[in-house]
């Protein structure tokens, strides 16, 4: 069997063979054995018939925000096998060792329940308004869609919505100016079916600028609502 120095991308399976038990699992919860029993059934009973010889399967699970995982296997000889990239895989049978590069449908196949109970990585994003409105701007509103498909399909714990300003008008106006934007994101996730107990909002106004500037500068960047899910 293998020991490993980098998992928090990995995906591990126990292959046997015929009638020989399985298992798959997501590392670092691995547990090492290096045979499985095999039984077969008789009229008497399940008899132990001898042990089977196990393959093994690692696999780069693909990540979000363009990140790129990269998987050290240390091989019990002491070898070395860097898995770089999304669905790179190796494949281990006793002392033979085979690298390939699989996708999704077969990442699917052999880790669909593993992938299943896998929560969601933490996401974040950012929506950007239109001067002194909470209307977001034409992009924003197009991107918008996708953000929050995203975040209805993930049935998320927490999601954290800050609304910010740039520096035209008032300190106090530009509060009240972030509390509506950010009630304009948490209202349209409602309306999506995000619990509303799972939601928090926050009005920042103009003290966390993106793009650091002098009073009364109207920029973009600063009209914000940034999204964190976790």
């Amino acid at each position: 069997m293998c020991a490993y120095k980098l998992s928090l991308a990995l995906l591990v399976t126990l292959i046997g063979l015929s009638g020989c038990a399985t298992t798959n699992t997501f590392a670092p919860e691995k547990k090492k054995s290096s045979l499985v029993f095999n039984y077969v059934a008789t009229s008497d009973g399940d008899t132990l018939t001898g042990f089977c010889p196990v393959t093994e399967v690692y696999m780069v699970m693909p990540e979000e925000g363009g990140k790129v995982g990269t998987v050290d296997v240390v091989l019990n000889d002491g070898r070395e096998v860097v898995l770089h990239g999304e669905y790179s895989a190796l494949n281990v049978a006793g002392a033979q060792a085979h690298t390939f590069t699989s996708n999704k449908n077969e990442m699917d196949k052999v880790f669909g329940e593993v992938l299943s109970a896998l929560p969601h990585a933490p996401f974040s994003a950012s929506l950007y308004f239109n001067t002194d409105t909470d209307r977001l701007t034409p992009s924003s509103a197009k991107e918008a869609e996708g953000i929050f498909k995203n975040i209805v399909q993930r049935q998320s714990v927490e999601v954290l919505i800050s609304g910010h300003t740039d520096t035209v008008g008032s300190s106090a106006s530009n509060i009240v100016l972030s509390k509506k934007r950010a009630k304009m994101v948490r209202n349209n996730l409602i309306k999506r079916g995000v619990p509303s107990k799972t939601i928090k909002t926050f009005g920042y106004g103009e003290s966390e600028l993106v793009v650091k500037t002098v009073d009364d500068v109207d920029e973009q960047k600063n009209r914000r609502v940034e999204i964190s899910v976790r």
